[in-house]
């Protein structure tokens, strides 16, 4: 199975956050999708670490959260 292009793997991104509840913005999405492995599962992974480091910190997921959470990662 190939890795996914990158409108699919932004579309999974999107989707597994929207599965979630949380709204997010093209540069979160931009800036996952040019840091995390190209694979089907990584999204799925990102996405819920953020959402749950998220709730526990008590802060919306943006585009500084996660490059905050994905530089001590």
């Amino acid at each position: 199975l190939a890795s996914p292009d990158d409108l699919l793997f932004r579309a999974l991104i999107v989707k597994f956050c929207a599965d979630r509840q949380m709204a997010v913005d093209e540069s979160l999405v931009g800036y996952l999708a040019s840091r995390i492995e190209r694979s089907y599962a990584a999204p799925r992974r990102t996405v819920e670490f953020l959402d749950s480091e998220a709730l526990r910190l008590g802060r919306p997921v943006t585009r500084a959260l996660a490059a905050e959470l994905l530089r001590k990662a």
